[in-house]
């Protein structure tokens, strides 16, 4: 892991991969960014079924159908840095961010 400011923005640079998770219960592609996440768990307060804090701190998807669907997308809204998309599989529509 490496770390390096940018501006005020202070970034870490992981070396894992970007996770993503398919829900076919609600035809929705989840993605994570694990360079914008910054761990705030917002999302995990909201969706603690779908989302939690890895051992770096940073927020990975657990089970993209454990919530309903609107509460998924509300937990992807509520990230200050953008940093889960959500895409409509069936229509390609990207709801967020």
């Amino acid at each position: 892991m490496f770390a390096f400011e940018v501006g005020r923005k202070h970034h870490v640079w992981r070396q894992k991969p970007r996770l993503g998770a398919y829900s076919a219960v609600y035809g929705l592609n989840l993605d994570r960014d694990d360079v914008e996440c910054t761990g705030e768990a917002i999302c995990v307060d909201i969706a603690p079924e779908v989302l939690r804090l890895d051992e770096e701190g940073i927020a990975e998807i657990i089970d993209p159908a454990g919530a309903d669907r609107d509460i998924i997308i509300e937990a992807a809204r509520s990230c200050p840095h953008g940093a889960i998309t959500v895409v409509e599989v069936g229509t390609g529509q990207q709801l967020v961010p």
